[in-house]
């Protein structure tokens, strides 16, 4: 009996060191979409109605890129973009000289794309076959540029850089892996999207 106490922990002990969905050497991909788009959502937020549906964005998306120094401890880089639009038109009636009208309809648009790419650290505190549940915190650069574009004679083109170079993360996430080498995560955090998911690669 105490054999067979003996060779069943054994067994038991080989199943949880290989049972683990991530290990040290790993190198993991992670391709997400994030909501909401911050700057989408407060410009709508006190928009005028009939502005209100000029504002539109994409993003935040991006990658992630992970490898593990250990079963806990894992090192990568975080890159995310994302964009915001207003775009509208607007009709002008000008003199023809001969006591008429001209109507000039002109394009206005403004934009701001926003790209953050940072160094990140991950702990993870729970592993098991399938899930990779992580704590992680990320510093690095962003860069923002306001754009001003229209073909309005009378108008120019501008660009306004954004004044805060500074990009950070805060977040806790998990991915689920439906075989050994792919699978799904999603992310809460600050400093980035509210809420990310996406597809995970495991190598």
């Amino acid at each position: 009996m105490k054999k067979i106490l003996i060779s069943l922990g054994i067994f038991a002990s080989l199943i949880s060191v290989n049972a683990q969905s991530v290990e040290k050497g790993n190198v993991i991909i992670d391709g997400f979409y994030g909501f909401p788009n911050g700057t989408v959502t407060l410009l709508k937020a006190f928009a005028p109605a009939d502005v209100e549906n000029t504002i539109s964005g994409v993003g935040p998306f991006g990658g992630r890129v992970e490898f593990m120094l250990s079963e806990k401890v894992g090192l990568g880089v975080n890159l995310t973009y994302s964009n915001t639009k207003i775009e509208y038109s607007e009709t002008f009636f000008e003199n023809d000289g001969n006591g008429g009208t001209i109507e000039r309809t002109y394009d206005y648009k403004v934009s701001r794309p926003k790209i953050v790419g940072l160094a990140r650290f991950n702990f993870h505190f729970f592993t098991d076959e399938n899930v990779d549940a992580f704590f992680g915190v990320g510093a690095g650069y962003r860069t923002t540029t306001w754009k001003y574009e229209t073909n309005d004679p009378s108008g120019f083109d501008e660009e306004l850089k954004g004044f805060n170079p500074i990009g950070f993360r805060l977040a806790v996430g998990s991915r689920y892996f439906f075989t050994d080498n792919i699978g799904a995560n999603f992310e809460i955090g600050l400093g980035g999207p509210l809420l990310s998911l996406g597809a995970s690669v495991k190598f």
